[in-house]
């Protein structure tokens, strides 16, 4: 079983991911939201990346989780895993 540990170390790698992406003068993929007063993660991915004003939405991914559930940890996990 996968904790949130696990879930925060491929969050960081999604992240580094972004910063790769912008030294190469791309799109960056990842957007990471996290309301710590109702302990919830929010991550888009965006397939082909994110422009500002461009409609890529239709490639888009989300998953928002409450990290105090143990389900939904292992949902955020894969979502990033699977994406990564």
């Amino acid at each position: 079983m996968k904790t949130i540990n696990d879930v925060l170390l491929l969050i960081n790698q999604a992240i580094q991911n972004n910063q790769a992406t912008y030294d190469k003068e791309l799109r960056p993929q990842w957007f990471v939201h996290y309301q710590g007063h109702v302990n919830q993660i929010c991550i888009d991915y965006y397939a082909s990346g994110w422009e500002r004003g461009k409609k890529s939405s239709a490639l888009k991914d989300t998953c928002t989780v409450s990290i105090q559930e143990d389900e939904q940890v292992q949902e955020l996990y894969w979502f990033v895993k699977n994406r990564l």
